[in-house]
């Protein structure tokens, strides 16, 4: 049978008795997010409705917690019949898990006569929570709705709310970058700023892809190319950049499609995570609100080398972006102040990771891998070996920040290639000789943009953890310290290698004296065993004519 709440019940089938006045399904549910305390239920005589009597309907959710409920009409539902005469005992066996009888009575216990008394003869552990459902949970409740011949009818899908509505509906922090919808105005003004004709044979606008419809064209840049979207299910906007997996970018997107379907979903305050990404048969796409705020790329060529708290502040963002992304096992790529965007004034978003993508005219270097990033801002591991790691992600930053606060790139240059193999053979040059006239930087800065930006991994920041700890110890007013007291692992590490190998040497010239020795030993012991005459005792005859000796 049936029940109120719109499930099917469980329970044995037993013999019908007499109608009595209680409303049919679960004895021990409650409901109290309707009902105030202190008021009393229907009475036998109203009619009896469906599972809509005790259920929290939408527009009453969103009502502010302790609001009176509006009044409204009920549900037409079936006449209640009416109850039964005192003292007659419902008849068959007692249905599993009805209230066990009174003692010296017979039938059920007396149920309660209200809400609150109900509410009040509750266990507190059992107790349901007196805040009333969200919007989602209302939903989730609502039984689907059946046709006449009792099987499920089609429902629509639901528009799922954008990802920071959802979290704060549940009272879950979001962690997106927060906007407002002022922000977002802004962002896609801009975006339909950049739009232009399609060229000709576009493949994809008015296409969906996924769950985005691709309504018009941005730009291209090397095979890649960017639209404004629609996300269907959230009904936002999208800057949708699509990576075809056909032509002659084709190979290089599968390895960027490999590498950075993940990285470029992962969430953090400070960090523009995809909306969605995925692939189709003929491209790789990943969705993105539409960009807010200039890059810093733009800032510094606007107003110039930016103040130390600023920078730091900088450091400190843009660091706990990499520590989100480098905690499940992933990296960024590319850091520069191209991918560093400021929404507002101290706010910065990194943007962009995972979707790094080679230059051809640098394919000879990283013995066989893909240096990927801006030259100036490349780790030298990464250009000698294509290795991209955490510690390369904060040499990025680290030239970053040095940039921010110099006014110009540690390496800088005409010729990309000549950029990266100053990178690959010397270090980055001394900050405090680089400020400008006037700049002041204090010596705890100083020290953490060494430190980021150091020419092995070994004299870098292990991970973030290390740096944010600095820059806590840094506005304590608390020294930071350099690696070592003063001894950068790079130079102790060279002298460790040159006594290793002359400790080597000395025990292979030893193994090798010693091996001499005991050949010259077997060689003397080999002379001084006496060997005797085979021909002594033997007389040989002569030929005729020979004079004896």
């Amino acid at each position: 049978m049936k029940g109120t709440d719109g499930f099917l019940d469980a329970r044995p089938h037993e013999e019908e008795g007499p109608p009595t006045d209680e409303p049919e399904g679960d004895d021990d549910v409650v409901f109290t997010d309707v009902h105030e305390a202190g008021q009393a239920p229907a009475e036998a005589d109203e009619p009896e409705g469906d599972a809509t009597d005790d259920m929290v309907f939408l527009d009453e959710v969103d009502a502010p917690p302790g609001a009176a409920r509006a009044p409204g009409p009920r549900p037409p539902g079936p006449a209640r019949p009416p109850s039964v005469g005192p003292g007659r005992p419902p008849s068959g066996p007692p249905r599993p898990g009805s209230d066990p009888p009174r003692p010296g009575g017979s039938g059920p216990a007396r149920r309660p006569a209200s809400s609150a008394e109900a509410a009040a003869l509750e266990p507190p552990s059992r107790r349901p929570p007196s805040r009333p459902p969200s919007s989602a949970e209302a939903a989730a409740l609502e039984p689907p709705s059946r046709t006449s011949s009792g099987r499920l009818k089609a429902q629509p899908p639901r528009s799922a709310p954008p990802p920071s509505q959802s979290a704060r509906a549940l009272g879950k922090p979001s962690l997106r970058p927060e906007r407002t919808p002022e922000d977002d105005a802004q962002a896609l003004a801009a975006l339909e700023a950049r739009v232009q004709p399609a060229p000709a044979g576009d493949p994809f606008v008015g296409r969906d892809l996924g769950p985005f419809r691709v309504d018009r064209f941005v730009e291209q840049d090397r095979g890649e190319r960017r639209y404004l979207a629609t996300h269907l299910e959230q009904q936002r906007p999208a800057l949708l950049r699509v990576f075809p997996l056909t032509g002659p970018y084709g190979e290089e997107f599968k390895r960027l499609a490999d590498r950075g379907e993940r990285p470029c979903r992962v969430e953090s305050q400070h960090l523009d995570a995809a909306l969605t990404s995925g692939r189709t048969k003929d491209a790789f796409y990943a969705g993105f609100d539409p960009p807010l705020g200039p890059t810093l790329a733009e800032v510094l060529a606007r107003e110039g080398p930016l103040a130390e708290g600023d920078v730091l502040a900088v450091v400190e963002q843009v660091g706990r972006a990499l520590g989100a992304l480098h905690g499940r096992e992933v990296t960024h790529g590319h850091l520069g102040p191209d991918v560093i965007r400021r929404p507002r004034p101290g706010v910065y978003v990194l943007e962009g990771a995972g979707l790094a993508r080679p230059r051809p005219a640098l394919s000879f270097l990283a013995a066989g891998g893909d240096v990927l990033g801006t030259p100036g801002f490349v780790a030298p591991e990464t250009v000698d070996g294509g290795d991209h790691t955490r510690a390369s992600d904060l040499y990025g930053l680290g030239c970053v920040a040095w940039t921010l606060l110099a006014g110009r790139a540690p390496f800088a240059g005409d010729d990309e290639v000549q950029v990266l193999l100053d990178q690959l053979n010397q270090e980055v040059p001394k900050l405090a000789a680089a400020l400008p006239e006037g700049a002041k930087v204090s010596e705890a800065a100083l020290t953490i943009v060494g430190k980021l930006a150091g020419y092995t991994p070994d004299v870098r920041y292990r991970d973030v953890n290390d740096l944010l700890a600095d820059l806590r110890a840094r506005e304590k007013g608390e020294a930071v310290k350099p690696f070592g007291g003063g001894v950068r692992p790079d130079e102790a590490r060279p002298k460790a290698k040159v006594q290793g190998v002359a400790v080597s040497l000395i025990v292979l010239i030893a193994l090798n004296a010693i091996l001499l020795t005991l050949v010259a030993l077997t060689a003397l012991k080999a002379v001084s065993i006496p060997l005797g005459d085979p021909l002594e005792g033997v007389d040989l005859p002569l030929p005729a004519g020979t004079p004896p000796r």
